[in-house]
């Protein structure tokens, strides 16, 4: 009898974990990123003002779950509905994203620009800010205000193009590991390491604002729409230079492009004031390190995968 209850325990045990082992990578990290999301909101100072975010985050975390459970257990391998998942994982990043601008104050009030800006001055003796400044004219403002607002729209397509024309599932969830992990690491950071930037903490410091009545007010507009205090690290750099590295891999020709954009947009985030040079590092580096990771943990996810059994895509 005991045996027999033994047996069955262990075959509900691996019927969960390979239930488990459906959900894909991706899927996981978003799910993490989101989970954080609850834990700090959970432990805010201002838990009045947490509240609706954290049901929020609750009713986010939802979607995902429902999407996922959908699509793994009866729509898998189907395009349409890969894209319609594909989708709601991306949006389940973005939609905590567009709430960081109330969520980063409730979460964590001290802002830490002065602690940034002594890194820099540790590593350079100064501020690139304000350094770049004495190049700044009408046309050298615009050029970069340009590339930086390139950004959205560059990497918005290069998105698309791969959620629409990408035929090979690996390399799909590589590209999707390495960009959406990036983005969930860094709106994590942004709750530990507020901070406005240069723009805002170093305002006294620069002659004056940057020349141009057009493009660099329109960017600087722009911009005050998002978090305020997402500038460690610099997605700027760190989505860009990880679209650059997966595009040498697997499309050179289109990594050739990227790759004479890289210093232009990489310049334009210190440039414009709105990055410390250690955030421009730190983008670097969390580009370098998941471009390194991403293709061995898909495929190492796979492989645990067969190994129980479990036929899945990426």
């Amino acid at each position: 009898m005991g045996k027999k209850q033994g047996d069955t325990t262990g075959s509900h045990i691996q019927k969960v974990g390979r239930g488990l082992l459906r959900i894909g990578l991706l899927e996981w990290v978003v799910g993490l990123h989101l989970l954080v999301f609850i834990f700090r909101l959970s432990h805010a100072a201002d838990t009045q003002g947490a509240k609706p975010y954290l049901w929020k985050m609750w009713a986010v975390l939802l979607l995902l779950s429902i999407s996922t459970f959908a699509y793994r257990r009866f729509f898998e391998g189907r395009i349409r509905f890969r894209l319609l998942h594909q989708a709601t994982v991306v949006s389940c990043v973005f939609i905590p994203f567009f709430m960081l601008q109330k969520m980063i104050p409730i979460i964590n009030p001290v802002e830490v620009d002065a602690k940034l800006s002594a890194i820099d001055h540790a590593l350079v003796g100064m501020d690139a800010s304000v350094w770049l400044e004495q190049f700044a004219t009408t046309f050298t403002s615009a050029w970069f205000a340009v590339s930086y607002f390139g950004y959205y729209i560059v990497g918005g397509s290069f998105i698309l193009g791969m959620m629409f024309f990408c035929r090979r599932q690996d390399r799909l969830m590589e590209f999707g590991l390495m960009l959406l992990a990036a983005a969930c690491i860094a709106d994590i950071t942004y709750t530990f390491v507020p901070a406005r930037g240069p723009y805002h903490y170093l305002a006294s410091v620069f002659k004056g604002k940057l020349p141009g009545e057009t493009v660099v007010p329109f960017v600087h507009q722009f911009i005050k729409n998002g978090p305020l205090r997402d500038v460690f690290p610099s997605m700027h750099t760190c989505l860009p230079l990880s679209m650059f590295l997966f595009s040498s891999r697997y499309f050179p020709k289109a990594g050739f492009a990227i790759g004479l954009w890289i210093p232009h947009i990489i310049l334009s985030t210190m440039f414009l004031r709105y990055h410390y040079l250690i955030d421009v590092l730190a983008g670097i580096i969390l580009a370098l390190t998941l471009f390194a990771l991403a293709r061995p943990a898909i495929r190492g996810y796979q492989s645990l995968r067969r190994k129980y059994g479990v036929d899945a895509s990426p």
